[in-house]
């Protein structure tokens, strides 16, 4: 399942991304954002590389996946220079729609228990594709944190 769709989603990719620090507040502003879907040879090894802006610095993120050949389970490792600059955070599939990888791990806060954190990927339509990333309490409440939506980029 997961292999069909992460095959549609190699290539580059341009769009704009935004950030929600709080549900209750209005997002910051969108930036641009580039991203980059490939394969690792020709297993089941997949990485994706993105930039995106904020406050006019660039940001960089990049998530190394790897697809179990029998249980289509999927294990990844995620870092970016604002979101999770200081540690490698895991993360795992969990159940999701068809057409959708959510990928879930946990983050240590200063005081209390961990939080949690998803990221999903999603084509929208032909050739646009959707990277969200959700905020999760302990107490497992959710809230969007970030949306970016890209568009295919065409090799002319």
């Amino acid at each position: 399942m997961y292999q069909a769709s992460m095959a549609s989603w190699l290539g580059r990719w341009t769009g704009s991304k935004q950030v929600i620090l709080d549900p209750a507040d209005a997002p910051l502003p969108a930036g641009q954002s580039s991203l980059a879907f490939q394969q690792l040879g020709a297993g089941e090894l997949y990485r994706v590389d993105y930039d995106w802006q904020l406050e006019g610095l660039t940001r960089f993120g990049s998530l190394l996946l790897a697809v179990h050949p029998e249980t289509d389970a999927v294990t990844a490792a995620w870092v970016d220079s604002w979101h999770q600059s200081s540690t490698v955070m895991t993360l795992a599939s969990a159940s999701s729609r068809a057409g959708v990888l959510r990928l879930s791990g946990r983050y240590a806060v200063e005081t209390g228990p961990a939080w949690g954190w998803a990221i999903e990927f999603e084509n929208m339509a032909a050739d646009t594709l959707e990277m969200r990333m959700y905020n999760a309490t302990p107490e497992g409440d959710e809230a969007l944190a970030v949306r970016a939506r890209y568009e295919r980029v065409r090799d002319s």
